[in-house]
């Protein structure tokens, strides 16, 4: 029996990964040869039974790999002969003793390969088993060097893996398309667009290499045919091919007849369904609509889970069993994949969640890895992978969670075990790495976070986020020259890394520099002119600076850019504001508003600039839409006072008494608009003795329980027109002296 997992990958996910042209075109034809070279009338590779699974492109991923890697071990047995045939880009990204390379697949990050590639490591322990441990014959045809700029090609990594490819595992046959210090040549003059190598390698073994024509070709000939080929092509600098093995090896048989047979789908084989059976039909509708595990315990027969579970319990092992499970490894892993890759591609957006989450996304994750870890079971060459990232994202949930909870530096110390067993698991993984800094910053470790950080770079020197942590680590050591060193030195290094730029301009800000600050985001902007923020930010500094028709510049080019940006409508008011526009400072707060931003705030202060115009009527009725929206919300306040400055104190009081009440008893600024109303009283009291006091009493305890609550706006009260009528009283000295101390 012969088994073949082949893959070819031309179209990567990560734009940073160059495209091949070619490379699953001479996948996809490789498994065609199998296929019309297999049967009744000729047999791929001495064996007339055949099972080949294809994965091309976006089906070559991490988790599907695995899968089909995992069906080659379960089902090879003593004398079967196993192909692993792959065609796409092989790197490294530092050359070192531990790091052997890695076959990109179409989900493999450009900043850490050790996450989602097909490792070299890997493949040998494949290797070592299906030969040592099962009896197999295993071939492994790899064009992997092909050009483009990689992660890797500062240390030459396409090469090195090439190199590392050569070491003999077992008894394997190795047939690869160049030598390590070569490229592998792809273009339209070979079949209409083909690799160089597959192109006649394919031929080789239909026919050509079959030098003394005994119906036989052997490893010795299809080696001879490649060399000859290669030498009689018109190339720019040599492509020499590399066999290793047997070369009496037989590597084909060819066959006499001339049948044509249909082209193969390649896919396996799948047992029949019985007729009154829906499990199977369930199952695999629950996996097309990602329902993998429940969340709800009268759902669960309705997750893919749940539903393996029964098909489990209610039938024998088969190999549609062993597929369904393989199918549910590879889904479960994606989540996680998905989030890794984000993250290593410093996606805002997943920055984001990492920053503001509940946690409860990651933790999700981890349950699918450690589901698909238990179906794995130990012994699967991927288990501590998964157990690694199972730790790794429960850890990151943990850590969101205290980030939200604002939890002590002890806290986090607790997170650290379960990170280092995820380290001791998968060594080389750089962003598990790179939480142990973050969780090292967060306990006030800040040398040994700069220490992982450091221990990350040396793992993926082309990941940025660690290089930002470390200058970030510096601002929480107070060495801002040293961060702004760093942060500078990152932004030459990875130029498009707008967090750098960012926190750059951050240090800056919390310094009152804002003229400094605006010069990382404008550096920025000459990159990219499409960064939003950056051009609210901007247009904010500007504003900070008092330079108006800058900051409505930048503020127009920001709303251009996003016209929802609630945050550049609410700085451009500001900027009119301060020009004393206030009807532009309200339509840009109306326009806001028309974008579907529901924030009580907007009305709140659209009331405040009405009020500047004097037009109480419409201030208060923003007040009242702002209310409306959030019934705690400070407008209740400034409503009340809106009554008191139009004569409404009973209405005020009315409105302050439910504030203290419902809202928050202990205000400072409800007892002042007390302290207030009472004035208000007394001036309307004047001739009523009683009243009076009791005015200037309440006024009195009013204004105490204001300052006690932490009032100190002297300047406020003192020029307040709502206490004009006690400022001659002594108790309105009194206080005053009470405000000048503090």
């Amino acid at each position: 029996m012969t088994r073949a997992v082949v893959i070819g990958v031309s179209d990567y996910l990560d734009p940073d990964i160059p495209d091949l042209r070619y490379a699953h075109v001479d996948a996809r034809e490789y498994a065609l040869y199998l296929q019309r070279s297999s049967g009744s009338s000729g047999m791929a590779l001495h064996s007339a039974r055949l099972e080949v699974q294809l994965l091309l492109n976006q089906q070559a991923t991490g988790g599907n790999v695995s899968r089909e890697l995992a069906w080659l071990l379960r089902e090879s047995k003593q004398g079967d002969r196993c192909i692993i045939y792959f065609s796409g880009h092989g790197d490294v990204e530092t050359r070192s003793e531990k790091e052997a390379g890695h076959l990109l697949l179409y989900d493999t990050p450009s900043e850490t390969y050790q996450i989602n590639s097909l490792r070299l490591d890997d493949l040998r322990d494949i290797i070592t088993e299906l030969t040592v441990q099962q009896g197999a014959e295993v071939i492994i045809i790899t064009d992997a060097c092909r050009s483009g700029h990689l992660a890797g090609s500062h240390v030459r990594g396409s090469q090195a893996t090439a190199a590392h490819l050569l070491t003999q595992y077992s008894n394997e046959i190795k047939i690869m398309s160049c030598q390590p210090d070569e490229y592998s040549y792809e273009g339209e003059q070979w079949g209409n667009g083909r690799g160089l190598f597959s192109y006649h390698l394919i031929h080789g073994l239909q026919q050509d290499a079959d030098e003394n024509r005994d119906g036989a070709i052997n490893l010795k000939e299809i080696h001879r045919h490649l060399e000859d080929m290669m030498d009689e092509e018109q190339l720019s600098s040599s492509q020499t091919p590399v066999v290793q093995g047997d070369r009496k090896a037989l590597i084909a048989t060819l066959s006499l007849s001339s049948d044509q047979h249909e082209e193969a789908d390649f896919t396996k084989k799948e047992e029949p369904i019985a007729a009154d059976r829906d499990l199977w039909q369930e199952f695999y509708h629950a996996m097309d609509h990602n329902q993998l595990i429940a969340t709800d315990v009268d759902e669960e027969a309705l997750y893919a889970m749940q539903l393996l579970a029964q098909l489990e319990s209610a039938e024998a092992e088969s190999s549609r069993l062993a597929l369904a499970r393989g199918d549910l490894i590879a889904a479960l892993q994606d989540h996680a994949q998905l989030a890794i890759n984000l993250y290593l591609s410093l996606d805002d957006a997943e920055l984001h969640r990492r920053w503001s989450d509940d946690g409860q996304h990651y933790d999700r994750i981890a349950q699918y890895l450690n589901h698909a870890a238990d179906l794995c079971g130990p012994t699967h060459y991927i288990y501590a992978q998964l157990r690694a990232k199972t730790l790794y994202f429960n850890t990151v949930a943990g850590r969101i969670a205290l980030d939200r909870d604002s939890a002590s530096s002890e806290s986090y110390a607790t997170l650290l075990a379960p990170l280092e067993e995820a380290m001791a698991l998968d060594p080389r993984a750089p962003y598990i790495i790179n939480e142990q800094g973050l969780l090292y910053d967060r306990m006030g470790n800040h040398p040994k976070a700069i220490s992982a950080y450091e221990d990350a770079i040396a793992i993926s020197p082309t990941w940025a986020l660690p290089y930002n942590n470390i200058a970030y680590s510096h601002t929480s050591l107070g060495q801002e020259g040293k961060a702004i060193t760093a942060f500078k030195a990152l932004q030459n290094k990875f130029p498009d890394f707008s967090l750098a730029y960012e926190n750059e301009f951050h240090i800056h800000y919390d310094k009152g520099d804002f003229r400094q600050a605006i010069l990382p985001l404008t550096k920025y902007l000459a990159i990219d002119s499409s960064k939003c923020l950056f051009l609210n930010n901007v247009g904010y500094l500007h504003y900070r600076l008092q330079e108006y028709d800058e900051a409505i510049r930048y503020l127009n080019k920001a709303l251009a850019c996003d016209p929802s940006m609630s945050l550049a409508y609410i700085n451009k008011s500001l900027v009119h504001r301060a020009m004393h526009d206030y009807t532009a400072a309200i339509e840009s707060l109306q326009n806001n508003i028309n974008m579907g931003d529901i924030d009580p705030w907007n009305h709140y202060d659209i009331a405040m600039l009405q009020l500047l115009q004097t037009d109480t009527t419409l201030a208060e009725e923003s007040l009242r839409q702002a209310i409306a929206l959030d019934s705690t919300h400070r407008a209740q306040l400034a409503l009340a006072e809106l009554f008191l400055y139009t004569d409404r104190e009973d209405l005020a009081m009315g409105r302050l008494d439910y504030y203290a009440r419902s809202i928050d008893p202990e205000s400072s600024e409800l007892h002042f608009l007390r302290a207030g109303a009472y004035v208000r009283r007394l001036a309307r009291d004047h001739e009523n003795i009683d009243a009076h006091k009791r005015d200037i009493k309440g006024f009195s305890a009013a204004m105490s329980k204001a300052i006690s609550a932490g009032f100190d706006d002297l300047q406020r009260l003192e020029s307040s027109s709502l206490f004009d009528a006690i400022r001659s009283e002594k108790e309105y000295t009194e206080i005053i002296k009470q405000l000048s101390k503090k």
